[in-house]
């Protein structure tokens, strides 16, 4: 790549962590704007997920834990894990436990609520803590997931250096995030659905069209795969490898202690 495309990746990386947020300067740090979204909008985001991606989300978890499976991770920590959906589909790996991490007390509510009525209620945990700062052991788990959350973390360096340190030697880092597109005419509609049609639905439905219009900034500012792999081996993953999901507005990485 040309060294001129390299410096706009980087540029890219830094404008969506210092300037694409929730709301305005004025509102305080991304962590905390991203925390006072989610406890917002904690009570309508499962039915919102299900409506704005056409219940895509759900065949995108299942191959994250399919990724994962081979492994059989017995330690499972599952960042920025909301209403827990991923932490539930994470047991179907058998591991002796998943614990689940938010920085959002409403979201994190949502997902008590539903281990309540699971039956393998005994092997999940949630716990309301930052990803950038986990209150972990080193060396404790043999996977560290994350499923469309990375957008939201204010310093991504210091989530990687963290997910890295917690990892047991040859643990996975799964990370599954929405990208655009790299070929038309799929980049442009998906471009459009964006920053046209899940602002007016998810305004509608939640009362915060705030939330969804972040989303669309926070998509379309982040940094591409190849980016991503970039910063994950600068802390130390190796094996870094990624693949686009069905219809290719989603990406799969997996990298390695």
């Amino acid at each position: 790549m040309p060294a001129t495309g390299k410096a706009f990746k980087c540029l890219t990386f830094a404008k969506v962590q210092h300037t694409v947020l929730p709301y305005d300067q004025a509102q305080g740090p991304k962590k905390l704007q991203v925390q006072t979204l989610f406890d917002r909008i904690a009570g309508r985001y499962d039915r919102l997920n299900e409506m704005l991606s056409f219940r895509l989300h759900r065949h995108w978890r299942r191959q994250l834990v399919a990724a994962l499976e081979p492994r059989s991770p017995q330690d499972i920590l599952d960042l920025a894990t909301g209403t827990g959906d991923v932490a539930f589909e994470l047991l179907r790996l058998n591991p002796q436990q998943v614990i689940g991490i938010d920085l959002s007390a409403a979201m994190l509510a949502v997902a008590n609520r539903k281990a309540q009525k699971h039956p393998k209620a005994q092997l999940v945990r949630f716990l309301q803590a930052d990803s950038e700062r986990l209150p972990f052991e080193d060396n404790m788990f043999d996977a560290v997931t994350v499923a469309f959350g990375i957008r939201n973390f204010e310093h991504l360096h210091q989530a990687f250096a963290e997910s890295l340190r917690v990892l047991r030697p040859q643990g996975c880092f799964a990370i599954l995030e929405f990208s655009l597109p790299p070929r038309q005419p799929m980049k442009s509609l998906f471009h459009a659905y964006l920053r046209l049609i899940c602002p007016l639905l998810g305004g509608c439905v939640s009362g915060h069209w705030q939330a969804y219009w972040y989303l669309y900034q926070s998509i379309a500012a982040f940094p591409q795969p190849e980016v991503l792999r970039n910063q994950l081996e600068k802390v130390g993953f190796r094996q870094v490898t990624w693949q686009r999901l069905f219809p290719g507005i989603c990406t799969l990485l997996l990298a390695y202690k």
